[in-house]
């Protein structure tokens, strides 16, 4: 043994109590197992003890499941079972695993020079069992502090993934109960029915619970029907869950090879395009590989897998599949950098290589979405809309040509906005259309075949040609259906998903266009209505949306509740939206406290969520790169690093030209022009600032716009008393807006650079008092906004400034409270503050 695990600690505690029945304990008598349980637990034991020589150990329903083949009563092996997780769910702390060591393990073992009787069952301590429990008390002896409570956090991962929570004793998933034990489910359409739902549910669910409770719920199935291939898809979505991309591989072929003649019928010889049955189930395994090589981020073999579609397809004229394959590429030229894949068309020489990539990708999602429309497929017409409204959010999507151009008559320049809100209108109209589709029985025609009755009049269906076919769901092929009912219903679910989506979409779109309060309406919408259709990704993406939102205007408190109500309800998860947004709460309260070694540490873990080995969730990888600079830079300027904060910003803007987003590109400029006023230089900021504020009004970035205004303003000021007035006119333009939507340092900014342009215009004390209440009305509003974000130090300066205010106009009462306060929030200030202030 070379250390030990939660394995060995669950076998050790099987030991004990075989050791306890075989000796008659009187501690046991209530639960006593008969004599032939007795003698197969130990038989079980002493196999599975002598069998592990490897360095893998089995999940502990494994272990389970083998002392089932040695103990022939229910009512004994639930005795067990019981007693061995209710034993191991009271470890909650490492004074708890050592008491379980050395007093529940260590004891049993049985000394050669011993006279007395043990006061517990002991086991020789040369024979099998003695030896196991040695190794095991020596590992666990060798263990320091750290380690222990390692293995003890592994101890209840261990139990979770056999699904015994330690939180919730007993407890595991309705939809992920084995049918085995239900005589009402041993019928084939039963057992059927209960894995669509599971399959189903895993979809939506998939952090919420272990990898281990799919392949429980595909063992008991294959149990029942070996050749069920559902079990094989659902071992396959267990290995992806695991990153595991030989078994989710091998899973997938095995489901191929079971359901190849698991009674598809395909009309062959019916229909506009006739496809024979093998032909078609191995253009949907083509799709389906390269799908798990994309999710994967095999970017060489899934063009492999989806050019031979592309092949097989166009010899039997399957436009179906071509519409699925063209989608697919979609998604793999918009989730992979330029260098990963090999251009389609040659570009110009006058073109960069992302420009030339984001053009290809552009005009294959165009033609996605036409190919999609006139096969009457509402899903793909979804996601092609979706996806267009997307790469406008991102790259600034022009009209796709002059006469599109004429023909606008929007005064808006910018596209992203009204791109998702026709987005978000279509794919809504399509989610009730599917719906009511799927949901109309089929009626019998004179063939006696079942075609669904028509939901809406011929040609008023939304997102389709003019003249189309009222059935949204005509154009579905029977290769990647078994019955019309059920496509139907599959495909309603994913133009459902998708509508879901939209509202994220849309979320993303306010927020670039300056409104706050919407963007938090379209997230909270979304957690309200779709979060039960939706996948985890997804609704892990709107809890971050809203901890973002909740971080900027209401503080760490709140934003910090809704990141760990989402942990709580996807225990399991792995997103890196999440753990973005939870990073950006210690990177924002370390710069707050002037921390910079832990902002920088915030950084760093940021930069390590973009891995350059990830060659797929391109958008993910460069939001975390850029997150990333864009925090470093922050940290640097808290601790007055200007030159290094000047190259991360430098980088910030070369990140942002490579991916094509404008977005970043400005905010790397209004970081340019900060660095430079807090350097002291105002004028090397003004170009900065003037370029920014000119791309952020072209482009409607509304919050990015009265920063730059901000920014602007503070340069005017600095230039000396003459522009100060000219600095106020520029900042009330843009207060109600910052007041209104921005976050809480830009509006303690705003205030404070208010009161300052007041202050620096008065040449007497009638002036001062008459403008006294505007100054510290300001004043007094920019210390709770820095308070409420525990900036301590700067809410003490503004509780100074308002003291000398008060001071000088006479009001004492006024000044002994400011100061108060001042001093108070100075004493909050940390010691590595305190020592320079």
């Amino acid at each position: 043994m070379d250390g030990i695990s939660p394995y060995h600690l669950a076998v050790g505690q099987l030991v004990g109590r075989y050791l306890d029945e075989a000796s008659g304990d009187e501690s046991q008598q209530e639960a006593a197992l008969p004599q032939r349980d007795i003698e197969g637990l130990g038989r079980a034991l002493l196999q599975e003890i002598t069998s592990r020589e490897s360095a893998t150990h089995p999940a502990l329903h494994t272990v389970f499941q083998k002392l089932k083949d040695h103990i022939r009563e229910t009512r004994s092996i639930a005795i067990v079972v019981e007693g061995c997780l209710e034993q191991l769910q009271g470890l909650t702390t490492p004074d708890d695993l050592l008491e379980f060591v050395h007093g529940d393990l260590a004891v049993r073992v049985g000394n050669f020079t011993q006279v007395d009787a043990p006061e517990r069952a002991a086991a020789d301590c040369s024979s099998i069992m003695g030896m196991f429990l040695r190794q095991c008390t020596i590992s666990f002896d060798s263990l320091s502090f750290e380690a222990t409570c390692q293995l003890l956090h592994s101890l209840q991962l261990y139990l979770q993934e056999a699904g015994a929570d330690p939180a919730h004793k007993g407890s595991c998933p309705q939809w992920m109960s084995p049918p085995v034990s239900d005589p009402v489910l041993q019928t084939p359409a039963a057992v059927d029915d209960r894995l669509n739902k599971c399959l189903a549910q895993a979809e939506r669910q998939l952090w919420r619970v272990p990898g281990a409770a799919l392949d429980k719920t595909a063992d008991a199935v294959q149990a029942l029907a070996p050749r069920n291939a559902k079990a094989s898809l659902l071992r396959h979505k267990a290995a992806m869950l695991r990153s595991d991309f030989l078994q989710a591989r091998d899973a997938l072929h095995q489901y191929f090879d079971l359901s190849s003649t698991d009674g598809v019928e395909v009309p062959v010889g019916k229909g506009p395009h006739p496809t024979p049955p093998p032909s078609g189930r191995f253009q949907s395994a083509l799709l389906s590989l390269g799908a798990l090589h994309i999710q994967c981020g095999h970017i060489q073999e899934a063009m492999l897998s989806l050019n031979e579609t592309v092949r097989i397809a166009q010899q039997h004229g399957d436009d179906v599949t071509l519409a699925h394959t063209l989608a697919a590429l979609c998604h793999l030229l918009a989730s992979t950098p330029p260098s990963a894949t090999h251009p389609l068309v040659e570009p110009t020489p006058t073109q960069l290589p992302q420009a030339a990539h984001h053009s290809q990708l552009l005009r294959l999602l165009r033609r996605c979405l036409r190919r999609a429309r006139q096969l009457q497929l509402p899903h793909l017409v979804a996601f092609a809309q979706l996806a267009l409204a997307k790469f406008a959010l991102q790259h600034h999507l022009q009209p796709p040509s002059a006469k599109a151009q004429a023909q606008d008559t929007s005064h808006h320049k910018d596209r992203a906005l009204p791109a998702t809100a026709a987005a978000l209108q279509e794919v809504g109209k399509l989610e009730q259309a599917t719906r009511l589709a799927a949901a109309v029985p089929h009626a019998p025609n004179a063939a006696g075949q079942g075609n669904p009755i028509t939901p809406w009049p011929p040609g008023a269906n939304p997102g389709f040609a003019p003249g189309a076919p009222s059935d949204p769901f005509s154009g579905t092929h029977p290769v990647f259906r078994q019955d019309s009912s059920s496509t139907q219903g599959a495909s309603a679910e994913a133009v459902a998903q998708l509508a879901g989506s939209a509202h994220l979409l849309r979320g993303a779109a306010w927020l670039q266009n300056g409104s706050r309060s919407m963007a938090v309406a379209a997230a909270s919408t979304y957690l309200r209505c779709y979060r039960h259709i939706g996948p985890s990704e997804d609704v892990c993406l709107a809890y971050a949306q809203l901890a973002t939102h909740a971080l900027a205007q209401h503080g760490y408190a709140a934003a910090q509740a809704l990141v760990d109500e989402a942990r709580e309800d996807y225990p399991h998860c792995e997103s890196r939206s999440l753990a973005m947004a939870r990073l950006a709460i210690t990177h924002q309260r370390a710069c707050a406290h002037r921390n910079v070694h832990g902002a920088l540490q915030a950084a760093a873990n940021m930069a390590a969520l973009a891995s350059p080995t990830d060659s797929t969730h391109l958008e993910l990888r460069q939001a975390a790169a850029m997150e990333a600079e864009l925090a470093s830079a922050e940290a640097l300027i808290v601790g007055d690093r200007h030159e290094e904060a000047a190259a991360a910003a430098y980088d910030l803007f070369e990140l942002s030209q490579e991916a094509g987003q404008q977005e970043a590109a400005v905010r790397s400029l209004l970081l340019l022009g900060r660095v430079h006023l807090c350097a002291g230089a105002p004028l090397a900021a003004l170009p900065h600032l003037l370029a920014a504020l000119h791309h952020s009004s072209t482009l409607h970035f509304g919050l990015l716009h009265a920063e730059a205004v901000v920014g602007l303003a503070e340069v005017w000021l600095s230039l000396g008393r003459g522009h100060a007035l000219r600095s106020l006119q520029q900042l009330q333009t843009m207060l109600p807006c910052i007041l209104a939507e921005g976050d809480g340092s830009l509006r303690a900014r705003a205030l404070r650079l208010q009161a300052e342009c007041l202050m620096i215009n008065i040449s007497s004390a009638q002036e001062l008092t008459s403008h006294a209440t505007d100054v510290l009305q300001a004043l007094s509003e920019a210390a709770r906004e820095w308070e409420e974000l525990e900036n301590f130090r700067n809410a003490a300066e503004a509780k100074h400034v308002a003291a000398l205010v008060c001071d000088a106009t006479g009001d004492s009462a006024g000044r002994n409270k400011a100061a108060a306060a001042s001093l108070q929030l100075s004493q909050q200030v940390h010691p590595w503050i305190s020592s320079q202030c």
